[in-house]
């Protein structure tokens, strides 16, 4: 059944980002494919091991990082009117 969902969840993303200007198709891809990547990796159904843990801080980390660089970036170009 999730499989099912997230494969409608996938077509409707793909769908709506043709018919939308402006909205950027790889960037969905790629979090498709991360994410699926993440699930292999972390698989919910196997007993947790440290390595998942430190594989899914890092996760954590890697997202916090990129959300601040995405403010701070900005940010700049409002502040610089770029």
């Amino acid at each position: 059944m999730a499989r099912r969902e997230g494969l409608q969840y996938a077509l409707m993303l793909g769908v709506f980002g043709l018919i939308m200007p402006g909205i950027d198709n790889w960037a969905h891809a790629g979090g498709f494919a991360g994410g699926w990547l993440m699930a292999k990796i972390l698989d919910p159904l196997k007993p947790e091991r440290l390595d998942h843990l430190a594989l899914a801080v890092g996760c954590v980390l890697v997202t916090v990082l990129a959300i601040a660089a995405s403010l701070l970036h900005g940010l700049s170009l409002f502040v610089g009117g770029r």
